[in-house]
C-alpha cells in the first residue's frame, strides 16, 4: 500500500486532497470587489453628467456673447422711413412746422429720427421761438456717422420768411438706452450781452410811455392804426412810436404791429425783440416804410399781440371799429394779466369803445387831439 495522506471528515468520510471547506460548495469570493465595481460606475455616469452640463453652459454663454457683440443689423443708408412716429407739432414751439425733411442716419433710424426732433424743441425750442418767432420748416442731415451708435447731425430751424437757426449736434447712443445730445456751435444771438445791461437786469420794470399814457413792464406790443384815414397824421405817430421805443431798456421787449383791413403788419419773424441797438434801429426802419391803406380793423393785429404774451399793449386809432372787438379783447385778455391802454387819435368816433377797453382791462384811455401833437419833442 502506497503512503498517502488521507484528511478525514466527520464521519470518518475520506476528503479530497487539498480541498478546504464544506465538501461539495465553491470557494466563496470576497464581497469588496462588488463595493469597488458599484462605485466605479456612479463615478462614470457622474462624470458624463458633469460634462454634459459644462457643453450646455459654454453653449448658452457662446451664444449670448455672439448676440451682444453681433448687436441688431444696422438699417443701409438708403433706406428712407417716411417719417418718425411723431411730428414737430407733437412738441412745444413746433406746433406751426408743417414742413420737416430728414436723410442720412435720421432717416433711416426712426429712433434717432424721434430722439432728435424731441431734443431739439424741448431743449432749444424756446430760445428758437425767441429768434425766429414761429417754427415752419426743419430739416435734419446727418453730416458724420462713426458708427451705429454715434455721429453729427444738422439740424436747420427756419420761419416763413426764410430766417433760420442751425444747430451742429453730436450724439451717441447710451448703452442702457436712448441718446445722448451735445450741442457743437452757438447758434443764438447773445446782443443784449453785448451792452451794459447789469444794472438794467436786476432793476424792477421800468417806466415806459406812449403819446404820454405811462405803463410799467418789460414786454409791450404796439398795436397801430395804418388806415387810409391816417394819411396826414401817421408821421405824429410814427415819430412818437420812435421815441417810445428808443426809450426802452436792453432787458425789454417789444413789437410794433400795424392793422388795416386785411392781414396785420409787422417784423419779419413776428416775435417780441429785445431792446438792443441792433433792434431798434431795424423797427426804426421798418416804421419808417409803412404805408397807410385800407380800412380800420384791428382784430388780426390784437390777436397776434395777445399771442405774444406781453405784459403791455398799446391800442391807437383814429376811426370807430366793430363792438365784437370789445368782446373780442376780453376773451383774449380773460386773466386780465395784460394791460390794455387805449389812445383815441384825432377824431372820437371810437371813444366810447376805447374807454370801454381801457377800463375793463386794467389800462388807461387817453384822447390825443391836434393840440396835443403841437406839443410833441
Amino acid at each position: 500500500m502506497n503512503d498517502q495522506n488521507f484528511m478525514t471528515g466527520p464521519g470518518g468520510g475520506a476528503a479530497m486532497p487539498g480541498a478546504a471547506g464544506l465538501p461539495g460548495q465553491p470557494p466563496q469570493k470576497s464581497s469588496k470587489t462588488g463595493w469597488w465595481l458599484l462605485l466605479g460606475g456612479l463615478g462614470c455616469l457622474g462624470l458624463v453628467v458633469l460634462l454634459g452640463v459644462a457643453a450646455l453652459v459654454a453653449f448658452l454663454f457662446y451664444a449670448r456673447s455672439s448676440a451682444r457683440v453681433a448687436g441688431p443689423m444696422p438699417m443701409p443708408s438708403a433706406h428712407v422711413v417716411s417719417g418718425p412716429s411723431v411730428s414737430p407739432q407733437d412738441y412745444p414751439y413746433g406746433e406751426d412746422c408743417r414742413s420737416w425733411s430728414q436723410s442720412g442716419a435720421v432717416a433711416s433710424d426712426p429712433a434717432l429720427s424721434e430722439a432728435v426732433m424731441q431734443h431739439v424743441f424741448t431743449t432749444y425750442g424756446r430760445q428758437a421761438h425767441d429768434v425766429l418767432g414761429r417754427v415752419a420748416e426743419l430739416d435734419a442731415a446727418t453730416s458724420r456717422r462713426s458708427d451705429s451708435r454715434s455721429g453729427k447731425v444738422t439740424v436747420t430751424l427756419s420761419n416763413a420768411a426764410g430766417e433760420s437757426v442751425v444747430l451742429e449736434l453730436s450724439y451717441m447712443q447710451d448703452p442702457v438706452g436712448g441718446w445722448i445730445f451735445s450741442l457743437d456751435n452757438d447758434p443764438f444771438p447773445k446782443e443784449a450781452a453785448q451792452e451794459d445791461v447789469g444794472a438794467a437786469a436786476t432793476a424792477e420794470p421800468a417806466e415806459m410811455q406812449f403819446f404820454g399814457v405811462a405803463a410799467t413792464g418789460s414786454k409791450v406790443v404796439y398795436v397801430i392804426d395804418r388806415s387810409g384815414s391816417m394819411t396826414d397824421s401817421i408821421m405824429f405817430v410814427k415819430h412818437e412810436l420812435k421815441r417810445s421805443i428808443g426809450m426802452l431798456r436792453p432787458t425789454d421787449q417789444f413789437l410794433p404791429i400795424f392793422f388795416s383791413s386785411g392781414p396785420a403788419k409787422t417784423i419779419a419773424g413776428g416775435r417780441l425783440l429785445t431792446g438792443v441797438t441792433a433792434n431798434k434801429e431795424r423797427a426804426y426802419e421798418f416804421i419808417d416804410n409803412i404805408v397807410p391803406i385800407g380800412q380800420t380793423d384791428p382784430e388780426g393785429a390784437l390777436k397776434e399781440a395777445f399771442r405774444l404774451r406781453p405784459d403791455t399793449i398799446y391800442l391807437l386809432t383814429d376811426g370807430e371799429f366793430d363792438q365784437k372787438i370789445v368782446g373780442l379783447v376780453a376773451r383774449l385778455n380773460a386773466d386780465k394779466r395784460v394791460k390794455v391802454h387805449t389812445i383815441c387819435f384825432i377824431y372820437s368816433n371810437g371813444e366810447p369803445m376805447l374807454k370801454e377797453i381801457a377800463r375793463d382791462n386794467g389800462g388807461t384811455y387817453k384822447y390825443v387831439g391836434e393840440d396835443d401833437l403841437n406839443q410833441l419833442e
